[in-house]
């Protein structure tokens, strides 16, 4: 039996190491009728407790499971579900040995094609691992996406459903003592090209970083970087699907703190840049959103705010639809009453104001899984926003229920889609349950029906369910 160690995966290269470890072990816009119900969850799948899950839809409407085994989550396993069906048999992506396995991604493009991420950890060396799996269902060797670096973090992967995929993350650079913002991206179903280093910024550790792509194969990263003082303004880098990654535009002010980036590339080559702008002070209450636009010709529009305060630290959410129509969302909690509002953007046009998508009795203690802010909380949270290719816009978002007794919540799982210009009211997709549900993969078609796949702790198992909206 063969044990590696990071200093060999550094020196022999990830293809010979991977062969080796295969021995090792403000208004409202809430009227009108819903434009469907939601199916109750059905359980599809069962799989032990894993902290790497990650779940995919085919085009047909089937399942991909990806998860991390083993007392250390050391191993990969992936398995596939027909619709209506089982899991298959699992397949070993990744043997057990000496490094766990953590943060992991899996997508699957219109044509099935399947593509896994995942780190390998060794104490503050980190390498980022992918397979693929082809339309006929067998699963490539893993390699290498990253080199092995020190202190890799904050790392990122987006994918278009060509099947395009850029991956992005923070790391320090020993041969420069630098820390520095690396990318790797691949075409359809080909290999990952070879990292490159977007930007070398400073000494000293980026903050946040977020990565997108669009159906036309463009993609942005963003990243927050630390600057003078406690400050860390919010930068960006675009690639073009033949091109090279631009250098680095600065969005924010550089005396501004920036966090809770988040990223969209249409499918003409624009791109949005949304945060939480928090002045010096940072993790206060009443933080404005911020967006910041690049238009399909290339030139980066300055910093509008969005929303004037946001009262929740997961927020905000944003999504462009391929014709560049813009969405963000996030918590807005006044004295007892929560609000979920969005605010839209027509391709070319400005933000219309804020409206309401849901609202409910703000909790007078905060969630478990939020840094506590100050006063009443929201119940909404994890808000996603998904654009279908028609241009809609669906929000998927965690509703918590205050309760007598030792589980002070109950957790359901709700939605409502942005359509011609306004919000259709929401509907429950899951009901309350003790554990809070997880969406790990929504499909908007066109007309409307939706399928969506949830994840759920229950003991030691994790249940993968499927709901549809007709």
């Amino acid at each position: 039996m063969r044990h590696w160690t990071m200093a060999a995966i550094a020196a022999t290269g990830a293809a010979a190491v991977l062969a080796g470890l295969g021995g090792c072990d403000e208004g409202s816009a809430r009227s009108g009728d819903a434009s469907g119900t939601w199916r109750a969850p059905a359980t599809i799948a069962v799989i032990p407790a894993s902290r790497g899950v990650a779940v995919a839809l085919d085009s047909r409407g089937g399942a991909t499971a990806l998860w991390a085994t083993g007392a250390r989550s050391t191993a990969l396993e992936a398995a596939e579900a027909p619709p209506g069906g089982a899991l298959s048999r699992p397949h070993l992506l990744w043997p057990s040995g000496p490094f766990p396995v953590s943060l992991t991604w899996l997508s699957v493009d219109r044509s099935d094609r399947a593509l896994a991420l995942w780190l390998v950890n060794d104490r503050n060396r980190t390498v980022l691992m992918s397979a693929t799996r082809s339309a006929a269902g067998r699963w490539s060797a893993a390699v290498a996406v990253s080199r092995v670096v020190p202190r890799l973090s904050a790392v990122d992967v987006a994918v278009n459903r060509r099947g395009d995929a850029v991956a992005a993350w923070q790391a320090y650079d020993p041969a420069i003592r630098r820390a520095v913002v690396q990318a790797a991206s691949r075409r359809g179903g080909g290999p990952f090209s070879d990292p490159v280093t977007v930007a070398h910024e400073g000494q000293f550790p980026y903050g946040e970083l977020a990565v997108a792509i669009g159906e036309g194969g463009d993609a942005a990263v963003t990243w927050s970087v630390a600057g003078v003082g406690d400050y860390r303004p919010a930068l960006v880098a675009t690639h073009a699907p033949l091109g090279r990654w631009s250098s680095p535009v600065l969005l924010s002010r550089p005396s501004e703190s920036t966090s809770h980036l988040r990223v969209a590339v249409d499918g003409r080559g624009g791109a949005m840049v949304a945060w939480m702008s928090e002045g010096k002070h940072r993790h206060t209450t009443g933080r404005p959103v911020v967006a910041a636009s690049r238009t399909p010709a290339g030139r980066w529009t300055a910093p509008i705010t969005v929303a004037g305060r946001v009262d929740a630290v997961d927020d905000p959410a944003l999504a462009m639809s391929p014709g560049g129509d813009a969405v963000i969302a996030w918590n807005r909690v006044v004295g007892g009453n929560a609000r979920l509002l969005a605010a839209a953007r027509r391709a070319g046009a400005g933000w219309g104001a804020p409206v309401e998508i849901a609202a409910a009795p703000a909790l007078n203690e905060p969630r478990p899984e939020f840094v506590p802010d100050i006063g009443p909380s929201t119940p909404f949270g994890g808000v996603r926003l998904t654009a279908s290719p028609s241009g809609a816009v669906t929000a998927v978002w965690r509703r918590a229920t205050a309760q007598p007794g030792r589980n002070p919540f109950t957790w359901g799982l709700e939605s409502a889609t942005w359509r011609d210009g306004r919000w259709e009211p929401p509907a429950p997709i899951s009901g309350p349950t003790p554990a809070p549900p997880a969406l790990e993969a929504i499909d908007v078609h066109p007309d409307g029906s939706a399928t969506a796949l949830l994840t759920r702790q229950a003991g030691s198992r994790t249940l993968i369910e499927e709901s549809e909206r007709r």
